[in-house]
């Protein structure tokens, strides 16, 4: 009779570390794709933005690095950098104006922002998010669209 219940209990034990196990693990999972999910949603909502703004804008005024300069379609100039993890978009008060009169932060958290010029005129963008010690890159291009891609 003891020798039954011994080995009903080593059984029963055995089936619960299973069950907490796969437990865990999925809660592990379900973190993990949360985080990846955000991460990629706030990415995508950066390049998205950034190149829509590309498209709208007369010409690019700077693209290098973590910044980006543009003078918009109605003349203004606009900016995006990385500062921090987190992506802003700077607005000047004039088109000479080297400091932003304000920033509005755009997404984050961002590990990683590149903005390239290339040669016909077009503005490579890549957005790298991470989270849980993973990262995932987007990157695009747009041209400018509304003065012509001509830069100054």
């Amino acid at each position: 009779m003891l020798a039954a219940a011994l080995v009903d209990l080593g059984i029963l034990s055995v089936v619960a570390l299973l069950v907490l196990n796969m437990w865990w693990t999925g809660g592990q999972e379900h973190a993990w794709t949360r985080d990846r999910t955000e991460s990629q949603e706030q990415a995508r909502f950066a390049v998205e933005y950034v190149c829509a703004a590309i498209r709208q804008s007369r010409w690019v005024v700077y693209a290098g690095g973590d910044r980006l300069l543009l003078v918009d379609g109605n003349g203004e100039k606009t900016g995006f950098r990385l500062y921090n993890g987190t992506m802003y978009r700077d607005f000047y008060s004039s088109v000479s104006a080297t400091t932003p009169s304000a920033s509005c932060p755009l997404a984050g958290p961002i590990l990683l922002c590149r903005f390239l010029r290339e040669a016909d005129g077009r503005v490579l963008v890549t957005v790298q998010a991470g989270a849980s010690g993973r990262a995932w890159s987007l990157e695009t291009s747009a041209f400018p669209r509304a003065g012509g891609g001509v830069t100054r």
